[in-house]
């Protein structure tokens, strides 16, 4: 076989691997809405199936989630009654996750079908052949392995970690701005004892970071298409509790967990659309607004329990969870509010604009 035939066959291969991982993502999430789960959550327990009994922190590292999201997915999965919290044997300070057999057995009955169906498409072709489709898949996925592992190498070492923060001074209010977009990026309250207005570090590829006013401005370069969610774009931000902040994402956000459990929030803006934002809200005081606007998919927002939330969103919305209600697909404009938001001053209102995919709005436990 001459070269050049050789390489086609090879772009062709991976052509052919990319529709068949497509395809099935999009049976995926077809029997995660039958369970009534999500698509991450049950590529979480298809995980465990093939791990066994994990802790959060492996499976946050293989599916490529922040500590947070995979908080909430296992959280979720245990409230649904598809995993149990253990300590492990080996280290009552280790808590691992395992699956329940009986719901297990459920959803290895949602995959039967398809397994007869591959079973009666592949009918022609022998068991030797079978099994070197096998190892060709294997050897496959080996290499796109070290390949994701060297991008991810040359990547983080373009420029080490960068560490900026300023003092506090006599500032009363503060606001975190990303004007150019951010792409994984967490932010979370320091402890209360610093004197420190914020502490952030960067990996990779390094933002300026300065302060204009009351404004903790962190700006990229411009974020190509292509670049959101690279790990080049990586970083931590603590927020000194001490004071009420604003949180602003212009120019859109992906992979952006803010966890606002111990700050004073006044408001949370994300313009330029959402991707895999995690959102964990404090206790409000008075009226604050959420918005994402340009879109949102895969969006989590948690509310602390007995405060209410009103949520509207623009352009429509499919796989929609508001506390204990789920839909499907809602065309226009939905407004559901929890019990009692009108009569109340403490609150939350959230608002999306642009459509929503996969936007999860819960109580927190």
């Amino acid at each position: 076989m001459t070269s050049d035939l050789r390489s086609a066959l090879l772009r062709r291969l991976v052509g052919a691997l990319g529709r068949t991982a497509a395809q099935h993502s999009l049976f995926v999430q077809a029997t995660a809405s039958r369970l009534g789960i999500g698509p991450t959550d049950l590529d979480c327990l298809l995980l465990l199936n093939d791990l066994g009994p994990a802790s959060a922190g492996q499976l946050a590292e293989v599916l490529g989630l922040t500590t947070g999201a995979i908080t909430g997915v296992v959280d979720r999965l245990v409230t649904a009654g598809f995993v149990l919290r253990e300590s492990d044997p080996s280290d009552r300070r280790r808590v691992i996750v395992r699956p329940v057999p009986d719901q297990t057995r459920r959803i290895d009955d949602l995959f039967t079908p398809v397994l007869s169906l591959l079973a009666g498409s592949l009918e022609p072709i022998d068991e030797t052949s079978l099994a070197q489709v096998i190892e060709v898949e294997r050897r496959a996925a080996a290499a796109l392995e070290q390949a994701t592992a060297q991008l991810r190498a040359e990547e983080s070492g373009m420029a080490g970690a960068a560490t900026f923060s300023a003092p506090i001074g006599a500032l009363r209010s503060a606001c975190l701005e990303f004007p150019n977009g951010a792409s994984n990026v967490r932010i979370f309250a320091a402890d209360p004892t610093t004197s420190e207005l914020y502490h952030a570090t960067f990996d990779g590829v390094q933002p300026t970071v300065r302060m204009q006013g009351g404004s903790v401005m962190v700006r990229y370069r411009r974020l190509g298409p292509f670049e959101w969610g690279n790990a080049r774009y990586a970083g931590t931000v603590s927020l000194n509790p001490g004071i009420p902040w604003s949180v602003a994402v212009r120019g859109g956000g992906s992979g952006v967990s803010l966890d606002a459990r111990g700050l004073e929030l006044l408001g949370l803006t994300v313009e330029g659309g959402a991707s895999k934002l995690a959102v964990s809200l404090p206790a409000p005081r008075g009226s604050v607004p959420v918005c994402v606007e340009g879109g949102a998919n895969r969006v989590d927002i948690r509310h602390p329990a007995g405060v209410p939330l009103q949520l509207q969103v623009r352009g429509g919305a499919n796989r929609l969870e508001f506390d204990a209600q789920r839909f499907g697909a809602v065309g226009g404009e939905l407004r559901l509010a929890s019990p009692g938001w009108e009569l109340t001053s403490n609150r939350y209102d959230v608002e999306v604009r642009g459509g929503a995919s996969r936007l999860t709005v819960q109580e927190e436990e």
